[in-house]
């Protein structure tokens, strides 16, 4: 009996091609879209799942914080890599710990040029800890051997092709050859883990305080457990172990034991860097390669809309072939057939036909796929590469073909049979839900398209706004920590180039994320929050176009004086400081800080307090974040204090600032980066325009913005079908009310007039409701960001004309279709 009425409903399918055709299109772009945006969540929440029992391995580091006020300088210890045999012989749980750390040694080839690969320093552990698989060699005993690698697949093949690498050496600069004792299989792209090689710790010399403050932030200890365990119930069980062995350090800011997941080394959670309860009771950004879980919250969000947006323009379409299958039904109920029984034939066809959405949405999601990649910046995007990836497909699938279903299946089980064979009855239900689902769709398509538009308003005006200092035109090389001498041999090289107005090194522009904070002092009482310092070239002032505020006339024509021979006439004990450290330190105003002394007290470091005199304040430097105006002094040396044999024990990122000519950056930058490499060839040294790296933080937000923008289509497409669908039932059910009218002697205007105000009221009512979201949207969204837009009032209106105007557009048809009836015909109708 099912098959039969099965295939009765297919033939009546078969008849209108143009509904059944539709309402797949819809429900395989909802599922599309939703599966491809799902496959981009499911790959970053699965990171590190190829790890065996990786539920049962965590990474642990110790930290503390230093910190004045509120900013934060966090310190590390080497413990890790000593830990690891004492961790396994005290605590049972503790299956096995390997360490990885260390900095990677500069790898050349033969002719001594520096060779694109980076490696870690680890113990003979890690291997097993993390199930990292050996393809050539003993994993027992490859880390074990002093001055041993082992490679990854592609180094191996890089370095000595097909030939067996094992015995082999690979040369570095200044640490000696390293021997090849294995090669392990290349790193998948869903790890946090990122390294060409992995280099023995045997021939590492033991750290003076293993349990002291001199580790960096990658001495990690990865633990294997004999049982999950919640991270703060393992760290519980660590800190007094740990903290026995510990230094004396501040009460108020004791050792912090981070133990983290695999998974929270990759999915971060959104915190402020001032929030230092957080930051202190634990801390997993261990690499770069964090995510943060609401970007993967909102993803899920859009793609749930998508998908919802294809069932309900499918469900549109359903309810209106079910009117024109009204006689079908009535027929079966005057067979006998139930309510219940018409209702589930209904929900029946909505999965059949959303199972057949899923093959078309499979070919579509394979066609857009790599362009999905490049618009989420995503390194993978595997589809079906597990069973879960098909199991999503097919609840997608069930899931918008049931709610495509859902109404009119209820609808076509309450239909009154004895209405619908009478000739001067229609049944009219349906209108109301249709109605509803056209206002969503319109409500959804406005909203996006206007929050994309929106929110590439707010980017604009960013990317326009006054940062107080000029970084078109302008490229950033570096950061250097150890390649300060290259640097300055660079800048004499570049000295007189045409393509070049400025020159300038630093060890804290503008645009870098590497902090000196230091805690300013008047008559030997600290003032104020901290602020960042760094040593400048005098040039800076002028490559950078920093703005005086407050500057004698004197001390002006010294400091943005363009003859480079100025120098000498700047006072040694200068300080170039922003408005906000000014009003930090509380001064009234920008000139009652001129020739003001102040001392600069170090934080977290030894050192003693750097004295000298306000001799200019210019305007504040809006750059890295944008979530705050960070407060910075300047110390203007000349060029040969930044000499590797001048920088004392505590050595900053250098950084070498030129301003190119207009029109010229591209090709200075790749004559720059040309030059490097052939005259510095072991210098790892970046050159990239210094817009790059002050807009670093707006990745996200840019790819909001396009991810929100294609939403929106999809929406306006989907939006447009059932709109369409609407219009077609609203001219249907008043061909006969339009007729009267013309024959009482309705004009054209009047008659088009009331047909178009009836095809636009869900357009008309959800045209508002799509705008107040994208507006909520965009006042919320734009309070993370320094330098907010204002609501571009005009542009708002602007979208809802066009909205409108597509409308109109899509529906003229019909209208043209109702102002060509002829009213006898119409009333001859049954």
């Amino acid at each position: 009996m099912w098959g039969l009425e099965h295939r009765l409903s297919w033939r009546v399918h078969g008849r209108t091609p143009g509904f059944l055709a539709a309402a797949l299109l819809s429900l395989a772009i909802g599922e599309a879209a939703a599966l491809l945006l799902i496959a981009f969540v499911r790959f970053h929440e699965r990171f590190n799942y190829w790890i065996p029992d990786h539920d049962r391995v965590v990474a642990v580091r110790f930290h503390r914080v230093a910190a004045v006020r509120e900013n934060l300088l966090m310190m590390f210890t080497a413990a890790p890599r000593v830990a690891a045999g004492e961790l396994e012989h005290r605590f049972p749980l503790i299956r096995t710990a390997g360490w990885l750390g260390g900095q990677s040694p500069v790898f050349v080839d033969q002719t001594g040029r520096r060779l694109p690969f980076h490696a870690r320093y680890a113990d003979p552990h890690l291997l097993s800890v993390l199930g990292l698989r050996l393809l050539a060699g003993d994993a027992e005993t490859a880390l074990a051997q002093a001055g041993g690698i082992v490679l990854t697949r592609h180094m191996a093949q890089a370095l000595f092709g097909t030939d067996s690498p094992l015995g082999r050496t690979v040369a570095t600069h200044q640490k000696g050859p390293l021997k090849v004792t294995g090669v392990m299989a290349d790193l998948p792209p869903d790890t946090h883990l990122d390294f060409d090689a992995l280099i023995a710790a045997a021939g590492l010399p033991a750290p003076k305080q293993p349990w002291g403050w001199q580790g960096t932030s990658e001495d990690v200890l990865y633990i294997k457990l004999a049982r999950p365990m919640p991270p703060e119930e393992l760290a519980g069980r660590l800190a007094p172990f740990v903290r026995q062995r510990m230094p004396a350090t501040d009460p108020a800011h004791p050792v912090q034991i981070d133990v983290c997941t695999l998974r929270e080394l990759h999915i971060g959670k959104d915190y402020q860097p001032a929030d230092m309860a957080d930051l202190e009771r634990r801390n997993c950004s261990f690499t770069s390669s964090v995510i943060a879980q609401s970007w993967l919250e909102t993803l899920t969000a859009i793609a749930g809309v998508i998908a919802l947006l294809g069932a309900v323009n499918a469900a549109m379409l359903l309810i209106a072939q079910s009117l024109r299958r009204s006689r079908e039904v009535a027929l079966k109920r005057l067979l006998g057939a139930g309510r219940a029984a018409i209702a589930r034939g209904f929900l029946r066809e909505g999965i059949t036909l959303g199972l057949m959405a899923a093959l078309l949405a499979a070919v579509f999601a394979g066609l857009a796929r790599e362009q999905v990649k490049v618009l989420l910046g995503a390194s993978a995007l595997p589809l079906f590469a597990d069973p879960g990836g098909l199991a999503w497909l097919v609840g997608l699938a069930l899931a918008s073909g049931l709610t495509a279903g859902l109404y009119p299946a209820v609808f076509a089980g309450f239909l009154r049979p004895e209405l619908l064979f009478r000739k001067d009855r229609e049944h009219r239900g349906g209108g109301l839900v249709f109605f509803l689902l056209a206002l969503v769709q319109t409500a959804a398509a406005v909203g996006f398209v206007l929050a994309a538009v929106l929110a590439g308003v707010q980017l604009a005006h960013l990317r326009a706004g006054d940062l107080g200092f000029a970084h078109r035109d302008v490229l950033l090389v570096g950061p250097a920590p150890d390649e300060a001498g290259t640097l300055i041999a660079l800048r004499h090289r570049l000295v007189g180039d045409p393509a070049i107005t400025g020159l300038a090194l630093a060890e804290a522009g503008p645009g870098e994320p590497y902090f000196n904070f230091v805690q300013p002092m008047r008559d030997g009482h600290p003032v104020g929050r901290s602020a960042l310092y760094g040593r400048i070239e005098r040039t800076m002032l002028t490559t950078l176009a920093l703005r005086p505020v407050a500057v004698s006339a004197d001390m002006r024509a010294r400091l943005w004086a363009s003859d480079p021979a100025s120098q000498e006439a700047v006072p040694a004990d200068n300080f170039v400081v922003t408005e906000n450290a000014v009003r930090e330190m509380g001064f009234d105003s920008p000139e009652a800080a001129l020739d003001q002394p102040i001392a600069l007290a170090p934080i977290g470091g030894p050192g003693k307090p750097v004295t000298g005199r306000i001799l200019a304040v210019v305007r504040d430097l809006r750059a890295h974040g944008f979530t705050s105006q960070a407060r910075r002094i300047f110390r203007i040396v000349p060029l040969d204090a930044f000499a590797p044999a001048r920088t004392g024990a505590r050595v900053m990122p250098t950084h070498l600032y030129l301003r190119a000519r207009p029109g010229r950056i591209a090709a200075l930058g790749t004559r720059l980066q040309a030059m490097l490499e052939r005259e510095f060839p072991l210098a790892e040294i970046p050159v990239a325009p210094l817009s790059r790296s002050v807009f670093a933080t707006l990745h996200d937000s840019e790819t909001l913005r396009r991810l929100l923008l294609a939403a929106g289509v999809l929406a306006a497409l989907l939006g447009a079908i059932g709109i369409a669908g609407f219009a077609a039932l609203a001219v249907h059910r008043s061909r006969q009310a339009l007729a009267i009218h013309r024959l009482a002697g309705a004009s054209d205007r009047a008659i088009g007039l009331r047909i178009t105000l009836r095809i636009l009221r869900p357009v008309l009512l959800g045209l508002p409701l799509g705008l107040a979201g994208a507006v909520l949207f965009f006042l919320d969204w734009r309070q993370k960001f320094v330098l907010q837009s204002p609501l571009p009032v005009p542009l708002v209106l602007l979208v809802a004309a066009a909205t409108l105007t597509l409308a109109l557009l899509v529906n003229a048809g019909q209208i043209w279709r109702v102002l060509r009836l002829r009213p006898v015909t119409v009333l001859r109708e049954p």
